[in-house]
C-alpha cells in the first residue's frame, strides 16, 4: 500500500490516502494530528497575549470572549487542523472535533500557555487599579472642597442680594454669575471624578450645572423666607397705631405736644436742659407715633432709624421752644 506523506513543518498540511488513513491506529492518528492541534492552540495563545483587551478578558476568566476578540487571526492553523482530522478520521470529522472536544479544552490549553502573561497582566491591572483608586479619592476630596467653596460663595452673594425684590430664580442666576469662577472650578473637579470612574462624560457637565442651579435657587428661596421672618410684619402694627397723623385724633404731633409741655413751668426758673428732658418724656408717645407712621408708609425703612430721627427732630424743636422763651 502506497502512502503519500508531506510533512513541511508544524503548520503544513498532512495528506494521506483514505486507505492509508484507515490502516492507522487511533494512537498513530493522534500523533499525526497533535502537531496541528498544538499549532492552532499556540496561535490562539500568542494572539491573546498580543491583544491587551483580549488578555484582560482572559485575566477575568472570560476565555471565549478573549478568543472572539482575536477574530480571524488563527483561521489558517485552525483550518489546517480541521483538514488533517478529516483525512485521518473521515470527511466532516474535523469540524465536529473543532466545535466539540477542541473548543471545550481550548480555554485550559491556552490558559496553561498564558499563565505567566496572565500573572504579569494581573499585577499590572492591580497596580493600575490602586493608582486609579488613589487618584479617584483625591479627586473626590478636591471636588467636595471646591463644591463647598462654590456654595459658600453663592450663599454669601444671595444674602447680599436678598433685599432685592427679584425672584429666587433671578437671585440664583446672579449669584452663579458672580461666583462663576468657583462654579466652573467645582464642575471641572466633578468631571475629573467622572472621568476617573470611567463614565462617559457626554451631557454630564450640563446635568451637573442644572443640579447646582436648582440647589442655588433653593438657597435663594430659603434666604427670602428667612428675610421675611426677620422683618417686622407690616400688618401687625396698624392694630395698635393709626397709619397717618390725620387719623390719630387722640394723639398730637410731637411739635404740638412739645409746645404744650414747654408752657408747664412758665414763669418759673427752670434749668433749660431739665426742661427739655421733661418735655421729651411727656411727649415720648407722640415721638414714637411719628416714627411708626413713617414706617407704615414705607416698611423698607428701619423702624429703629426712624425712631432715632424722630427723637433728634424733637430735641431740636424743644431747644428752639425753650430758647425762644
Amino acid at each position: 500500500m502506497k502512502r503519500v506523506l508531506f510533512a513541511l513543518g508544524a503548520t503544513s498540511v498532512l495528506f494521506v490516502s483514505a486507505a492509508f488513513g484507515q490502516s492507522l491506529s487511533d494512537a498513530q492518528k493522534r500523533r499525526l494530528h497533535l502537531p496541528y492541534v498544538r499549532a492552532a492552540t499556540d496561535c490562539y495563545a500568542r494572539a491573546i497575549e498580543a491583544n491587551t483587551s483580549a488578555l484582560d478578558l482572559a485575566v477575568q476568566g472570560r476565555w471565549y470572549d478573549a478568543l472572539s476578540a482575536v477574530g480571524k487571526t488563527c483561521d489558517a492553523p485552525a483550518l489546517a487542523m480541521i483538514n488533517v482530522h478529516d483525512q485521518l478520521y473521515g470527511p466532516g470529522t474535523g469540524a465536529n472535533f473543532f466545535k466539540g472536544p477542541y473548543a471545550e479544552d481550548l480555554p485550559r490549553a491556552v490558559g496553561t500557555r498564558l499563565s505567566g502573561a496572565i500573572a504579569r497582566r494581573s499585577s499590572e491591572v492591580e497596580q493600575a487599579n490602586a493608582v486609579r483608586k488613589q487618584r479617584s479619592e483625591e479627586a473626590a476630596k478636591a471636588r467636595d472642597l471646591l463644591r463647598d467653596r462654590m456654595y459658600a460663595c453663592t450663599t454669601s452673594e444671595i444674602e447680599d442680594l436678598v433685599a432685592s425684590s427679584e425672584s429666587a430664580e433671578v437671585l440664583a442666576t446672579a449669584a452663579m454669575t458672580i461666583c462663576n469662577k468657583e462654579v466652573q472650578a467645582a464642575l471641572d473637579a466633578a468631571m475629573e471624578v467622572v472621568r476617573l470612574d470611567g463614565v462617559a462624560p457626554d451631557g454630564i457637565r450640563s446635568s451637573l450645572n442644572d443640579v447646582i442651579k436648582k440647589n442655588v435657587v433653593t438657597s435663594a428661596v430659603q434666604a427670602r423666607a428667612s428675610a421675611r421672618k426677620a422683618q417686622p410684619p407690616a400688618q401687625a402694627l396698624p392694630a395698635a397705631l393709626p397709619k397717618t397723623s390725620s387719623q390719630a385724633s387722640n394723639i398730637q404731633t410731637p411739635e404740638n405736644c412739645l409746645k404744650d409741655a414747654s408752657s408747664l413751668r412758665e414763669g418759673q426758673l427752670v434749668d433749660q436742659e431739665k426742661l427739655i428732658s421733661t418735655m421729651l418724656d411727656i411727649c415720648r408717645p407722640e415721638i414714637e407715633n411719628a416714627a411708626r407712621v413713617k414706617f407704615l408708609a414705607d416698611p423698607t425703612q428701619s423702624l429703629a432709624d426712624l425712631r432715632t430721627q424722630a427723637l433728634e427732630s424733637a430735641v431740636r424743636y424743644a431747644k428752639v421752644l425753650v430758647e425762644a422763651r
